[in-house]
């Protein structure tokens, strides 16, 4: 018996101090064990408990001590089922396992009846962690991070995500391939870094590793993270501030612009540690005319702590949905520009994630498997466009709106001989990577005096400037001083009113085009040149009357209440208005906008429109100061 038990051992692949350690406690001969495992085919044959324990054929155990003691030796001689394995809980009965010889991550299923084990696994991740690192960063608003190295079977170079929330770690596993069950992910993969964490298999990391400045609540101090404060050379710094000199010879007459941006970009990666302590700084948003030097600016910022790349310079296309806004506002502290942000503020979720971002340390929240995880809004954003301007007075009223004239916009002369002097499309040797030194300054100021962490933005940015120049032994130029007043919507409104004034005259006059006025006597076709009969008030509102009562534009119907005419504007309007002009408004919002009167009408069943008296109507179309 002995010899078939040893076989057996030998079989089941236990090692020999092992099965060395149960000989012993069974008193067995210990060559016979030597010898079965040094010449295993001549000394043994694959049997059953039952068969081992018989005797000329018979057993000389009954069954239940049969069960038994295959139960022992088997507790004593086997392996555990998860040898070598991670193991964590998902609850009662499910597991997270890791096997790193076959490099897969299951889901298992426990299911034990009978002291049998009839547990299920299933494939969920195709690669197993080797290397985790968790960033636990002391910023309360700043979620914690992975970075993770993945080896599998199925690709022979080694996957790293990271660091990044696990909600972007599973969409690159998947993306690439790995998952095999997108249903269960969810749950696997917060408990499988968790049981890392608990069984000392990660490393954790408690610095910042955000790059920006922050402010330490623990230690009370402002943090510079991934940017050199050893301090600019004098001769570097002194540089910087006259090719600041220089850039303004492009800017003349708009001086005040250059210098509100400048300031701006100047304490712009200062501004989460400021939101950190309540004290918020409204985003820039410069609107106008095409080639008037908006980009340009924005260009400059980027320049001022970095250079232009695809992570900080963007079109609103990336710049569009909730989860991108939340991304890219969490990579840093430093500046970012987005040039043309029309599709987020069409969005009602991205224009109010926006008003938080911009006042507050967390931008969203969203659920990561079952934990609620915060977004932080560190960067702040440059935001550029041509036409559009987001009609939201509390949007407005954290962004600093700067408008770009018709007579800011530069020939294609001047954009020429700036280019060739700046290179802008040349990111190492542009001119503004030269104003470095004066930002890096700035850092050094704002990191070592505590009390420039609580002052107003603007004044901030002032002493910073004041206190570079007198270092380097330079006056401030008197245009550096300025700032440029933001636009409210009062002037927005008023601006709203004269566009929808012009489109109305452009309207009438492309149906009056449509009308022919024939001669009584001759028959013949009159020519009529609408601009020169704008002369006359009298033939104008002639014009009007025809194109109105002949119902030439569908959205204005002319209606007659008590010997009075009117004009009533339908849903019609607010659509083109929205469409041709990008103000979006109801068409309530639109009457109060005008100053007109929001009622009901019955065209030829009750509906509601704007209504205006025709006199009224024409004063609005045509002023005149008879």
């Amino acid at each position: 018996m002995s010899q078939k038990l040893a076989g057996m051992l030998y079989q089941e692949d236990i090692n020999f101090e092992s099965a060395l350690n149960l000989w012993g406690s069974l008193d067995a001969k210990i060559n016979l064990l030597k010898n079965v495992y040094k010449n295993p085919k001549k000394h043994y044959t694959i049997l059953s408990f039952v068969e081992i324990l018989q005797e000329n054929g018979e057993s000389i155990f009954e069954p239940k001590v049969i069960h038994k003691i295959q139960k022992e030796v088997q507790t004593i001689i086997e392996l555990p089922k998860h040898h070598n394995m991670v193991v964590g809980s998902l609850g009662s009965d499910t597991l997270v396992v890791v096997d790193p010889r076959q490099k897969i991550v299951y889901y298992e299923t426990v299911i034990i009846k009978n002291d049998n084990d009839y547990s299920k696994q299933k494939k969920v991740i195709e690669a197993y962690p080797s290397e985790v690192i968790v960033y636990d960063s002391p910023l309360a608003e700043e979620p914690r991070k992975f970075e993770i190295k993945w080896e599998s079977k199925v690709k022979k170079s080694v996957l790293t995500t990271g660091p990044d929330l696990l909600e972007d770690i599973k969409n690159d596993l998947i993306r690439d391939g790995y998952v095999t069950a997108n249903r269960l992910i969810n749950d696997i993969l917060p408990a499988l870094m968790n049981t890392y964490i608990r069984q000392d298999l990660a490393e954790i990391k408690t610095d910042i590793e955000t790059p920006g400045f922050f402010h330490n609540p623990s230690t009370n101090e402002i943090i510079g993270v991934n940017y050199d404060l050893t301090g600019s050379v004098h001769e570097e710094l002194k540089q910087g501030l006259e090719i600041l000199n220089d850039l303004v010879k492009y800017y003349t007459g708009n001086e005040t612009k250059l210098a509100t941006i400048f300031k701006w970009g100047l304490i712009s990666p200062f501004i989460y540690s400021k939101k950190q302590q309540g004290n918020w700084t409204p985003w820039p948003y410069l609107y106008g005319k095409a080639k008037s030097g908006k980009t340009t600016l924005g260009q400059m910022v980027l320049y001022m702590w970095g250079e232009p790349d695809q992570n900080n310079d963007l079109t609103g296309s990336g710049f569009d949905t909730v989860a991108r806004v939340g991304g890219k506002i969490s990579q840093s502290t430093f500046p970012i520009v987005v040039n043309e942000p029309a599709g987020a503020f069409q969005r009602v979720s991205v224009t109010e994630m926006l008003k938080g971002a911009i006042e507050r340390t967390i931008s969203r929240g969203r659920y990561e498997g079952r934990r609620f995880t915060n977004i932080p809004s560190f960067n702040p954003v440059v935001l550029t466009a041509n036409t559009f301007v987001p009609d939201d007075d509390a949007l407005i009223r954290r962004l600093l709106v700067i408008n770009f004239t018709h007579n800011e916009k530069k020939s294609d002369k001047e954009i020429e001989a700036f280019e060739t002097e700046w290179q802008t499309k040349n990111h190492k040797k542009c001119k503004f990577n030269l104003l470095k030194p004066i930002s890096q300054a700035a850092a050094l100021e704002y990191t070592s005096d505590s009390t420039l962490w609580d002052l107003d933005w603007k004044e901030l940015a002032d002493i910073l400037i004041k206190r570079i120049y007198a270092d380097v032994n330079m006056e401030v130029p008197g245009w550096l001083y300025n700032w440029s007043k933001s636009e409210s919507m009062e002037d927005m409104d008023e601006e709203h009113r004269e566009d929808i004034r012009i489109f109305l005259l452009d309207q009438i006059n492309r149906a009056y085009g449509r009308v022919q006025v024939l001669d009584p006597e001759t028959g013949a076709t009159k020519l009529d040149d609408y601009n020169e009969n704008l002369k006359g008030v009298n033939k104008f509102k002639e014009k009007v009357w025809t194109v109105l009562n002949e119902r030439l534009i569908a959205w204005m119907i002319p209606i007659e209440q008590k010997n009075t005419k009117y004009v009533c504007f339908t849903i019609g309007f607010k659509k083109e208005i929205h469409h041709e002009l990008k103000v979006c408004q109801p068409l309530k919002g639109l009457a109060e906008l005008m100053g007109w009167k929001y009622t009901k009408v019955r065209l030829p069943k009750d509906q509601k429109v704007i209504k205006i008296q025709m006199d009224k109507f024409m004063n609005f179309l045509y002023p005149s100061n008879d």
